[in-house]
This record gives structure tokens, C-alpha cells and sequence, in this order.
């Protein structure tokens, strides 16, 4: 048992932000760009299911594949978008669901996701773990990302209630963690259940 805390405070040492991580890659690098917050949002819905290692192998391709900008992306018919995702091993419901989130972008915000969690949550593919990462990541809009692993976590620790949804946890945990920390719950309990 010792050797598996040593071995786990080891590894927290070594934890590095999203950031320097797979959004590495995004070319666009200032999170002030509204091209980012577009590009990262692309790369979520894309990614979706995926581990961020087996991400990081799969994240360049696509950028040297598609113009992510959404006025180009638009002009692919989703036929198109389905064989270069497929290619990267994705499914075919991520082109549907980037093109819709896409259009949305386009009309109803002027090309640009908008600095807000709410109407991000709303994008077509997008759930509130993926909207607490684009907004925090660029906006700096603080909320947990719940995902699986922080989900039986939180419940194993009594961070919030049994049998509850991860809707119902992420309100939990916010009630009572100190906002600051939001952020890095989810890297850190993910880094710590997947091994890395």
C-alpha cells in the first residue's frame, strides 16, 4: 500500500495542464483568440471517448487534414468530414455533431463560441464536461469538468452525494471546493484513475 501512495504522489509531480498537453497542438495559442476556443470546441466534439494520450498521437493529423476554422469547415459535407475522422479512428456521429455545432457557431454567434458556459453546453455533442474544458480553457470561465473517473471519486470520498448524476456532483463539489481549485479536479483525479 505504501508503495502504490509513494508511486501515486510520484505521478502528481509529474501532472501537467491540459495545456501543455494535448492543446499543445491547437496551432492557434492564445486562448484571447476566439479561433482557439473554435478550434479547441472542434477538437473535444472530434475527440470525444478518446484518452489524452491516444489523442495526443491522433491531434496533429487533423490539423494537417482540415482548415479548423468554421468557415471552412462548413463547406464540407459531412460525407467529407466522416472519411478524414474516420481515418482517425473516429466515429461518424462526430461529423454531424461538428458540423451542427458549426452552423450554430456561424448563425447564432457570428462565428465565434461564445465566452459563456451555458450556451456552450447547448452545442450539438457538447456535454458539461466538454463545455467546463473549452470554457475554462479559453475564457478562463471556472467549472469541474465530472466525468466517470471524478465521478466515482467524488462519490467514494463523499465529495458529493451517493447515486447522485454528474450534474448533481459537479453542483456538489462547487459548493463547497474553493473556486480556485475547480480547474484541476478533473486533470488530476483523471491523471491519478487512468494511470498516467
Amino acid at each position: 500500500m505504501e508503495t502504490m501512495v509513494i508511486n501515486a504522489l510520484r505521478r502528481t509531480r509529474r501532472l501537467v495542464a491540459p495545456q501543455e498537453l494535448w492543446l499543445s497542438v491547437i496551432p492557434t495559442q492564445r486562448p484571447s483568440n476566439r479561433k482557439y476556443a473554435y478550434q479547441l470546441l472542434f477538437v473535444m466534439i472530434y475527440s470525444s471517448a478518446l484518452s489524452d494520450a491516444s489523442l495526443t498521437q491522433h491531434m496533429k493529423s487533423i490539423f494537417d487534414l482540415v482548415s479548423v476554422v468554421p468557415e471552412e469547415v462548413i463547406k464540407m459535407s459531412e460525407k467529407k468530414l466522416q472519411m478524414i475522422l474516420h481515418k482517425m479512428g473516429r466515429s461518424y456521429m462526430n461529423a454531424a455533431n461538428i458540423l451542427a455545432m458549426t452552423k450554430n457557431v456561424l448563425d447564432e454567434h457570428n462565428g465565434q463560441v461564445p465566452a459563456d458556459w451555458d450556451a456552450i453546453t447547448k452545442f450539438n455533442g457538447v456535454g458539461r464536461k466538454m463545455a467546463s474544458v473549452v470554457a475554462y480553457e479559453a475564457f478562463g470561465i471556472s467549472h469541474i469538468p465530472v466525468d466517470v473517473h471524478v465521478l466515482k471519486f467524488a462519490k467514494y470520498f463523499g465529495w458529493c452525494r451517493d447515486n447522485v448524476s454528474a450534474k448533481q456532483c459537479q453542483e456538489d463539489i462547487e459548493g463547497w471546493m474553493p473556486e480556485i481549485n475547480w480547474y484541476r479536479v478533473n486533470s488530476t483525479i483523471s491523471s491519478f484513475s487512468q494511470g498516467n
